[in-house]
């Protein structure tokens, strides 16, 4: 099987809530206390896992958040996600073209 890679497109697999949605790979975490792309903390990410993009936003709950946000980022262990064959003319989907350059790490305050 091929190994992950940023830009690939894949569907979330699992007992999660996103089981089932297509989502674009961005880059690895980096730790756990990072900032998404959208700023906040994903209250499940751990240092290694895939940082996912939704082509919509979707409820997730994030550090430092009462009740879930709207978010298109979240993150995911490798092992909850299934590489999508053909995948030609997703990223219009997702409207932006990827950048794969992965944030530094920063703590979030608690």
């Amino acid at each position: 099987m091929k190994e992950l890679q940023s830009g690939d497109f894949v569907v979330v697999t699992g007992s999660s809530a996103f089981a089932g949605k297509i989502a674009r790979l961005l880059y690895r975490a980096p730790d756990c206390d990072f900032c998404l792309p959208d700023g906040h903390s994903h209250i499940a990410c751990q240092a290694g896992d895939w940082v996912l993009e939704f082509p919509q936003k979707v409820p997730a709950l994030k550090r430092g958040c009462q009740s879930p946000c709207m978010t298109k980022y979240l993150c995911s262990p490798e092992s909850q996600l299934k590489l999508l064959g053909n995948t030609g003319g997703l990223d219009v989907l997702f409207g932006t073209p990827l950048s794969t350059a992965a944030p530094t790490a920063r703590a979030m305050a608690a």
